[in-house]
Formats: structure tokens, C-alpha cells, sequence
């Protein structure tokens, strides 16, 4: 029989492109992945997918093209049943799930959370670690309640594509705009003690990155396009890619000198044997909103809801 997860997985496959990024974002291993979307092919008689060779990417068949909005469509009914039928169990003194992004910084969640904890003692919080995107999709399938979403740039551009992807309409509270890049150095580092530098100063260096998935990986193009360099000149820094989850090894790494650690984000006001410098030169524009579903929220999420915007309306936003 047919499961909820096995049309998960093949839109999934879908929206990634990949067996084994449609795998990293199911939390799945490749093998099952591949398991799944050929249980829902052999209920319908056909194929979905055309196994092209690699570098071609994965396309849909005909069947494919014509099943895939229906699949979406029951995935999204489906996602909308079992969240009303857990806010129908859920009271103001209930637990919320909130999820935010890996960064070496902060985006004003700390301080909403903080806030509301105050306001609402009762109410028991879970918090966690997922990039943007899987937030998101996690949101529209009610494993989560709320996240708060970071992005270089107008997070709200981001809104549309994520509202039809995820069959969910988004509310948002814009709780951060940025605009001040800055590096975290070795406090050994010649360059730790100074107010700023200028990105010349730091060429030679490597920059250290949230690990993604490589469908997401755009570290390469960012730099080209911070600097204004075209896809031909040579990188001036090299890169190294570590997963924030693991916040500990990258503040071990950064704070033993191996790395520079950039962030447009508001970088932590202190870590023990780094210091956070300010980039001349160089504004990049970075936004931060809280994020839940619109027409889904038991009380204590509209709560939240509202000391978030209350912090939106402190910060002028």
C-alpha cells in the first residue's frame, strides 16, 4: 500500500532534481528514496521519472508531468488534515516547535523567544537546526510550528516561491534588515585588534561556509558577486565548507587560526578566542522574519506570533 511518505518522496525527487539531494532533505538514504518513488511508479503502471545519465538531471515522463499536481495536491490536503486535527488537541499551555537556521550569529530569535518565555512561562519550547528551505517545508507539513528564517537580501522574495513549493500560506514578521558584513578572526590574528579591514587585506585567507546541499551551494558565486569579480577571475580567498550544526568545531577552527569566518548576520557579541571585525567597503544586505503558517495556529503560536511582531515594531521594522 501506497503511504503518505512514498508521494513525499516522489515530489521530493521532483523539487531536488537528485536522488541523493531528495534523500538528504527526506532524511532518507539514497536506497530508499529510490524504493519509494518505485512503489508509487508500480501502483501506476508507469514510469514517473526518465533515468537519463547523470549529467542530464532527472526529467519527468509524460505520466510523471500529468501525476505530479495530483500528488502534490493530496500531500498538501493531507499535510492541512493533520495540523488541524493536532490544533484541535492543543491549549494556551501547550508545546510549540520552533525551528531556526544554523548561524554563527543571531538574527533576533534569541531576544522574541526570550520575550515570550517571559510573557508565557507555561508554554514548553523545542527548538531545531535546519536550513531555510527545509524549515519551510517542514512548516507546511506540521513538523513544525514556526521558524525563523534568515536570507541575504529581502527575505519576503523568497515568500511566493516557498508558499507554492509547499502548498501553505505564510505569515511573516520581519524581526531583522542588515546591511554590515562582517569577518570572525582569530583573537592571534594580526588583523583581530583592528575596528575594520578591507576585504584586500584578508585575500590568502580561507573563508569558512555553512555546509548545504549542493543544489543550494552557492559559495563561489557569492564571493564572485560580494567582490564584482566574473566567472573567469580567480577567487582571491579560498573556501572551506563546515556545517553549523556543529557550531563548537567551527568556532574551534576559526579560533585556532585555520579559518575566517564571514558572516551578514549580527555576529555573536562575544566568543572566547574570536573576534568579529566589520568588512569596509562592502554592504551586503541581509534579512531575518518569523515565520508560521497563516491559517494555522492554536493559541500559543499565536502568541508568539504577536511578541514577534510587538519585537518587529521595537526594531522600526
Amino acid at each position: 500500500m501506497i503511504s503518505m511518505q512514498d508521494f513525499e518522496t516522489v515530489l521530493a525527487v521532483q523539487r531536488c532534481k537528485s536522488w541523493s539531494e531528495a534523500a538528504y532533505a527526506t532524511f532518507q538514504s539514497p536506497s530508499t528514496v529510490s524504493k519509494r518513488v518505485r512503489k508509487v511508479e508500480d501502483d501506476l503502471g508507469a514510469p514517473l521519472f526518465r533515468r537519463a545519465a547523470k549529467a542530464q538531471g532527472l526529467a519527468l515522463t509524460e505520466v510523471g508531468d500529468a501525476a505530479l499536481p495530483y500528488i502534490d495536491q493530496i500531500c498538501a490536503l493531507h499535510r492541512r488534515i493533520v495540523a488541524y486535527a493536532r490544533d484541535l488537541q492543543c491549549d494556551a499551555a501547550d508545546e510549540l516547535r520552533v525551528g531556526y537556521a544554523p548561524l554563527i550569529g543571531s538574527v533576533g530569535e534569541s531576544e522574541v523567544l526570550s520575550l515570550f518565555r517571559k510573557r508565557h512561562p507555561d508554554v514548553r519550547i523545542t527548538q531545531s537546526l535546519r536550513h531555510k528551505t527545509e524549515l519551510v517545508k517542514l512548516i507546511a507539513e506540521g513538523r513544525l510550528d514556526a521558524a525563523f528564517v534568515f536570507a541575504i537580501g529581502d527575505i519576503e522574495a523568497g515568500r511566493d516561491t516557498w508558499e507554492k513549493a509547499n502548498g501553505v500560506e505564510l505569515e511573516f514578521a520581519p524581526i531583522m534588515k542588515h546591511d554590515v558584513l562582517h569577518v570572525g578572526l582569530s583573537a592571534a590574528h594580526p588583523l583581530a585588534g583592528r575596528d575594520s579591514v578591507s576585504f584586500s587585506e584578508l585575500h590568502g585567507e580561507t573563508f569558512v561556509f555553512n555546509a548545504v546541499p549542493r543544489h543550494l551551494d552557492s559559495k563561489r558565486g557569492y564571493i564572485r558577486n560580494l567582490l564584482g569579480l566574473s566567472s573567469t577571475e580567480p577567487l582571491p580567498v579560498k573556501v572551506k565548507t563546515i556545517d553549523f550544526i556543529k557550531r563548537d568545531a567551527v568556532i574551534s577552527f576559526v579560533a585556532s587560526g585555520y579559518g575566517v569566518l564571514p558572516t551578514a548576520c549580527r555576529p555573536p557579541e562575544e566568543i572566547d578566542g574570536v573576534r568579529f571585525v566589520k568588512v569596509r567597503g562592502i554592504s551586503e544586505k541581509s534579512s531575518a522574519a518569523f515565520v508560521c503558517p497563516k491559517h494555522r495556529q492554536q493559541p500559543a503560536l499565536k502568541q508568539l506570533a504577536d511578541v514577534a511582531r510587538f519585537y518587529a515594531r521595537q526594531q522600526g521594522l
